[in-house]
């Protein structure tokens, strides 16, 4: 006698069921959690890497503010490209890490450490975005700024 298309189908669900079921009896509660553990682990090297990373960036950044020599027109062109590419990459990288990061893991106590790392550096970033466009921008037009500055320089030998 022939095996009818819904008990194919239905034996077909069982036997999927089966493997699932088998699976979890082979794999104990131990390695599990050990599973748990190394994707927290990763999760926490991952964003310690970022903050590493883009504070190496801030530090390089940090450096253009002591050049000593007077900026062409295409340096700022150049710094202004920064100031963007700096707004957008702070922006993106709340939006799209920190925040759904933070809203997951601190609530459940998992890296914090890190998050905070992180938040820091985020920090750091748009700090040192807003002193570009200040010191290369912002500054130089502001008459009372310039007043001051020449007065200082008056001051030293």
């Amino acid at each position: 006698m022939e095996k009818s298309v819904a008990k194919s189908q239905i034996e077909e669900v069982v036997d999927s069921v089966r493997d699932i079921s088998l699976e979890q009896r082979n794999q104990s509660k131990e390695q599990l959690i050990n599973e748990f553990l190394d994707a927290i682990n990763d999760t926490k090297k991952k964003l310690a890497d970022y903050a590493n990373r883009f504070n190496t960036l801030i530090d390089k950044t940090e450096k253009i503010f002591w050049i000593d020599e007077k900026l062409n027109e295409e340096d700022y062109k150049l710094l202004n490209e920064l100031l963007i590419l700096i707004g957008n990459v702070h922006f993106k990288l709340v939006r799209d890490m920190y925040v759904p990061l933070n809203n997951l893991l601190r609530p459940n106590g998992i890296a914090i450490e890190e998050l905070n790392k992180l938040k820091h550096t985020l920090d750091n970033i748009k700090e040192v975005r807003n002193d570009i466009d200040s010191v290369f921008f912002k500054l130089p037009k502001n008459k009372d700024f310039n007043e001051q500055s020449e007065h200082l320089a008056e001051l030293l030998p």
